[in-house]
């Protein structure tokens, strides 16, 4: 006779609890729901704002669905292998970081739904993703549209594998102008921005890095929006077209670029003040180094910090790329920490001399002091 299994001992400690389980999975729910209305808010297109053409879920640090909106089941179906894509192709992504696909072979429905991921963090832990897909009126292609007579992807439209289209909060321009070269219709993309403005309370600052990479259209929308606190946006092409007017809160718009000459003269007309900034000093330097190895988890000895930050050229940027390829050494050769000469050892490695400069650096120099 075979013997009786025993109970399972379930403690009561850990035992799931129905009304916590259920008071969570709302919760959860209503984030995705919250999301999704707040993209309707922002948005401009009509697929979104009137067709409501998004979808919106919440994903465990594994890249698990948790929750997901009341939206489009055809997205939600497929998010999830996006979201899985992503971190497979990506890894773990950092604050600010957002990746961009639209790829149907890596979760994707078709072209001109577009899924935008990001990371939710605490204390420098990833608690959760966050993942939108939206379907956009136009991705290049043979034809406008979403359903074009297509015998292969490539006459479908633009086809965009995991990519960080931000990267720390910055817009990554490369990427943002490829993408807008190959819709038809780039200059009605400054709906984008009235979205961003739009979105502006009052005393706000807007702050445009790298401002000479935007395109002579959106400046155009640009110019009422620091003249008189407005924005005008136009709808359709020809005689049909029409203008849509938003009023602005007072707000503050400052640009920041290198090469002030590719600004269209009204455009740089219209900034009340315009000043040089100088490099960073070393001092200065060494405190951002030493606060970017805290976000990194980087344990950094005081010289390490200021021997990166002389090599550095004045260039925050420049400092915070030697740091994470410094990490690299200590982390493979060594035990993390990083110390004066693992930094030394590591810029040596990487021809990285006194001065800051590497070998094209040097070989750039060197080519117009012959010419």
């Amino acid at each position: 006779m075979a013997a009786k299994p025993e109970p399972v001992h379930v403690s009561t400690r850990t035992a799931p609890d129905a009304v916590a389980l259920e008071v969570f999975r709302h919760l959860f729910t209503a984030l995705a729901e919250e999301m999704g209305a707040a993209l309707k808010r922002a948005s401009f297109s009509p697929n979104i704002k009137e067709r409501r053409d998004y979808s919106c879920a919440l994903f465990n640090p594994a890249g698990a669905a948790v929750s997901l909106g009341d939206h489009m089941p055809v997205h939600l179906g497929a998010m999830p292998m996006s979201v899985s894509a992503a971190l497979d192709e990506l890894g773990d992504l950092d604050p600010g970081d957002v990746v961009c696909v639209n790829d149907p072979f890596r979760g994707g429905t078709h072209l001109p739904d577009i899924t935008l991921i990001s990371a939710v963090f605490a204390e420098r832990r990833i608690l959760a993703y966050v993942a939108s897909r939206a379907h956009h009126s136009d991705v290049g292609g043979s034809t406008p549209g979403s359903m074009p007579l297509a015998r292969e992807i490539f006459e479908e439209g633009i086809r965009i594998p995991p990519v960080r289209l931000y990267r720390a909060g910055v817009l990554n321009e490369d990427l943002w102008r490829t993408l807008l070269a190959n819709v038809r219709t780039p200059v009605e993309r400054g709906g984008d921005l009235a979205a961003i403005v739009s979105n502006l309370e009052e005393g706000d600052v807007l702050f445009i890095d790298e401002i000479h990479r935007l395109n002579r259209g959106v400046q155009e929308v640009l110019y009422p929006a620091m003249e008189d606190y407005e924005i005008d946006i136009m709808l359709g092409q020809g005689p049909a077209a029409r203008a849509l007017k938003f009023n602005l809160p007072p707000f503050t718009l400052i640009g920041a670029t290198t090469r002030e000459g590719l600004l269209s003269s009204p455009f740089r007309a219209r900034f009340g003040w315009v000043a040089v900034l100088d490099f960073y000093g070393p001092e200065d330097l060494s405190k951002i180094v030493a606060r970017s190895a805290d976000l990194l988890g980087v344990p950094i000895s005081p010289d390490a910090c200021d021997q990166l930050a002389r090599r550095s050229r004045g260039t925050p940027r420049i400092a915070n790329r030697l740091l994470r390829r410094v990490r690299d050494f200590a982390e493979v050769e060594g035990d993390g920490r990083v110390t004066l000469p693992v930094v030394q050892g590591a810029l040596k490695r990487l021809d990285v001399d006194g001065r800051g400069l590497d070998k094209m650096d040097r070989h750039f120099l060197s080519t117009l002091v012959e010419r």
